[in-house]
């Protein structure tokens, strides 16, 4: 366990990494993570990840009421951080990036099936869905993830958007999108040689 003051740090040095991944472009992209006590931690919006601190990020209660407002607002992907920390107690830290493979993979499919081990094993077991497209910050757009995501797996696409990954800590949620981007990569290049693509059953 960590404190709330360590917590926002942690989180401001992988946001800080963000750039450097190239699941990001400007500020494009989210992150939140839940503290002991139930609050969450969340960026906020047009605040370049290079120049976040510590004192940027909005924390808020469980049901999206501000506690200490950050800089700028929350962003605008507020609804569906709420709806995925409400039903997935096991979720402690969301991402959200536009990484280019997944969301080049989220306008050809509906699911990236079991291409490799890792995504079977950490991200879903039958395949990473795609969750359809809907207006940024909406309902429908929380509804459509947390349907995606549902009760086991730990990542989705988000239709021409591009892809959350989940996970107890934030460290397991970003080696998760790691993981996505590269299964997405993979499963693009297999399909792109237009060749049978064997899948993990």
């Amino acid at each position: 366990m960590c404190t709330k003051s360590e917590l926002k740090e942690k989180m401001i040095s992988y946001i800080h990494m963000l750039p450097d991944s190239g699941w990001v472009f400007s500020t494009s992209g989210n992150m939140s993570a839940r503290c002991d006590d139930g609050t969450i931690l969340i960026t906020p919006s047009s605040v370049p990840y290079t120049l976040m601190k510590a004192e940027d990020l909005f924390e808020i209660s469980p049901t999206g009421e501000i506690l200490v407002a950050g800089k700028n607002r929350p962003t605008s992907s507020l609804r569906f951080h709420i709806a995925l920390m409400r039903e997935r107690k096991d979720c402690n830290c969301i991402i959200h990036t536009h990484a280019p493979y997944c969301l080049a993979a989220s306008t050809v499919t509906d699911v990236v099936p079991a291409v490799t081990l890792n995504e079977k094993l950490l991200l879903a077991s039958d395949g990473i869905l795609t969750s359809p497209y809907a207006e940024n910050g909406s309902e429908e757009e929380a509804a459509n993830i947390l349907k995606a995501i549902g009760e086991k797996n730990n990542c989705c696409l988000m239709q021409n958007h591009g892809v959350v990954t989940i996970g107890a800590d934030i460290e397991n949620a970003w080696i998760h999108m790691g993981y996505a981007e590269d299964c997405c990569r993979i499963w693009l290049l297999a399909q792109s040689t237009g060749r049978k693509v064997s899948y993990i059953e």
